[in-house]
């Protein structure tokens, strides 16, 4: 009996053995794929920080287009209405001189 409880624990030990190269196994699996996480991770990490600058970097762009936008539709604005004071100015036939600072030119 003695033989065979001897061999009861020897196989005990070897399975106990087996599962534990098993599981050896499956951490190094882990650690691996942990590492490939890991690094995607950072990869992904530096690609936002990427992103990030360029978008402030294209959000100055917009804000300058939109500056210079804002200035040509006044100066469209006011060279309509300089179009349009021209335009009654003339509608008789008329030729009306507007001499700006008149006094200045004098000087007075």
């Amino acid at each position: 009996m003695s033989i065979h409880l001897s061999f009861s624990k020897t196989k005990k030990i070897k399975s106990l053995q087996d599962q534990i190269e098993t599981l050896n196994s499956n951490i190094q699996n882990l650690n691996g794929e942990l590492n490939r996480l890991n690094n995607s991770w950072q990869r992904l990490s530096q690609e936002c920080s990427s992103l990030e600058i360029n978008s402030h970097q294209d959000n100055t762009a917009i804000n300058e287009l939109k500056s210079k936008q804002d200035k040509s539709e006044e100066d469209l604005i006011k060279i309509k209405q300089e179009m349009e004071d021209f335009h009654f100015a003339t509608y008789d036939g008329s030729i009306i001189w507007i001499i700006k600072e008149l006094n200045k030119q004098f000087g007075k």
